[in-house]
């Protein structure tokens, strides 16, 4: 009796495991990693890295700018997702090349992607495919900056567009762009990337966002991680929980309202307004440049990349593009191999596709 007992068990927690196992890998196949982890990441800026202007922001004039981004779940070691250097032009942007006032401008208007969050910027490289495309004269301005959207666009375009000498404008976008109220920098967040700042009141450990030198190891920034990690005491439960984090999605799906529900991928049906706003955004950007002046490249995210097809609202706003008839619009299609492991943002592979479908619309946009 006893001995069936422990075979049913055992037989019932072999077909557990296998439905466990079978699960994991249908969500490794079909499902994405679609928000950031934003309990277990640590990011860390070189000085002083941004600023606030009256009604956007850049990064720091003239700069050479770090960043880094860790990740770290319980009892686990921590993982690099990034560590970046890059250079910043007289405005602020993401760009080597200086503004010249009262040459004529294109205007690239975008947002992380368009930066190249977490890799050497690619845009480096477009400004060399833009000189051969564009007549002598013309510059590139990098507006693609991490946050911004349709309404900080607006702003460029609509406010600032006849002081930066704005002729045309290329979007690169993603679906949220569209609904993206201005995205402004608190004091806080300023105030935490400056040497000795105390920005972590949750507890003793490392700071979660704040302050790294240019020439600090990487060594150096994960040591204290690490340590910390070691430190702390958690039991059986919180280190395979911290375990399952860092290796299995199906363990992300189940904790994914717990850990960013902000982040996960939103219904069109709770956007009217917002999508009504981008959508006047973007006609008074297209009306003021002129018909022919503009050009769009639209890019899919990583949960799109795993379904395998765009999402609902991303074919509502290529239609909408289309039927405007206000200039070119290019699909980019990144896979998912084109993303980075844990972060939302294509790895180099990824930046050059998009690097390439921005060439691709800009001859389109010349050519006209």
């Amino acid at each position: 009796m006893i001995k069936k007992i422990l075979i049913n068990g055992a037989l019932m927690i072999g077909a557990i495991a296998l439905a466990l196992l079978g699960a994991e890998l249908v969500f490794r196949r079909m499902a994405p990693r679609f928000y950031m982890d934003a309990q277990s990441i640590y990011q860390y800026m070189s000085y002083e890295p941004t600023r606030q202007l009256a009604d956007y922001w850049t990064f720091r004039p003239s700069s050479t700018i770090r960043q880094v981004s860790i990740y770290q779940y319980a009892c686990q070691p921590p993982d690099l997702e990034y560590d970046m250097h890059f250079t910043t032009n007289d405005l602020g942007l993401v760009q080597k090349h200086d503004f010249v006032p009262g040459a004529p401008a294109l205007a690239v208007l975008g947002d992380s992607f368009t930066q190249g969050m977490g890799v050497a910027p690619w845009f480096y490289g477009f400004e060399e495919d833009a000189a051969t495309i564009m007549p002598g004269g013309w510059q590139t301005l990098d507006f693609g900056l991490q946050g911004w959207g349709t309404t900080d666009w607006h702003t460029i375009v609509v406010h600032h567009g006849k002081k930066l000498n704005i002729r045309k404008a290329l979007f690169i976008m993603i679906a949220p762009d569209w609904t993206r109220k201005s995205h402004r920098l608190t004091e806080r967040l300023i105030a935490c990337a400056k040497p000795g700042a105390k920005c972590n009141t949750a507890n003793a450990g490392p700071e979660p966002f704040g302050y790294v030198p240019l020439d600090r190891p990487i060594a150096d920034i994960l040591e204290p991680i690490r340590n910390w990690t070691q430190a702390v005491p958690h039991d059986w439960l919180t280190c395979l929980s911290g375990y399952l984090m860092r290796h299995s999605v199906l363990y992300h799906y189940y904790r994914a309202p717990d850990l960013a529900p902000a982040t996960l991928p939103s219904v069109p049906e709770g956007h009217v307004k917002a999508f009504a706003d981008g959508t006047s955004m973007m006609r008074a950007m297209t009306g003021r440049l002129g018909q022919g002046n503009v050009a769009f490249v639209v890019v899919n995210t990583l949960h799109e990349a795993h379904k395998g097809d765009y999402l609902d609202e991303t074919k509502r706003i290529l239609r909408e593009l289309r039927e405007s008839a206000a200039g070119p619009v290019v699909t980019c299609w990144l896979e998912k191999s084109d993303f980075k492991h844990i972060d939302r943002h294509p790895n180099e592979r990824g930046y050059a596709r998009i690097r390439a479908c921005a060439a691709g619309s800009l001859r389109r946009l010349f050519a006209r």
